[in-house]
């Protein structure tokens, strides 16, 4: 790279973009003209493949974008390894148990909470009958 294609404020880190070029990573998609400017989306990345020990070693991940005017918020999240050997390719996929339990302990807090305000409204008349009985 000469110095010619670096900005002058970015130094020599940081390439000047011709017009049309893109600054995403390999695997991100560009935004198309088209495309709205905000809502929500996914898409899956792929980073660098990894020579070792006579594997190819390709990390894949999800994003999830919400894009508003002004700003947005993106969460990216490994989803998989890919291995390859030779002509074989097997996609090794990535649990992420934490997530499994903060779903599974709020579903069975959802339940819990559930129930206790339903056993309380069906006892709510019992008491109600208990009281008029006792002032009669």
């Amino acid at each position: 790279m000469s110095n010619q294609e670096t900005s002058e404020t970015g130094g020599a880190s940081s390439p000047l973009l011709k017009q049309g070029a893109s600054a995403l990573a390999p695997g991100e998609p560009q935004m198309q003209q088209g495309q709205p400017r905000t809502g929500w989306r996914t898409y899956e990345t792929r980073g660098q493949p990894v020579q070792a020990h006579g594997y190819e070693i390709t990390p894949i991940g999800r994003v999830a974008q919400i894009i508003w005017p002004g700003g947005g918020l993106l969460w990216n999240r490994p989803v998989a390894v890919e291995v390859r050997q030779g002509a074989q390719q097997t996609r090794l996929p990535i649990r992420n148990m934490t997530r499994r339990i903060i779903a599974s302990s709020l579903i069975g807090l959802a339940i819990t909470s559930l129930l206790l305000s339903w056993t309380q409204t069906k006892r709510k008349p019992l008491r109600e009958k208990k009281r008029r009985r006792r002032k009669a």
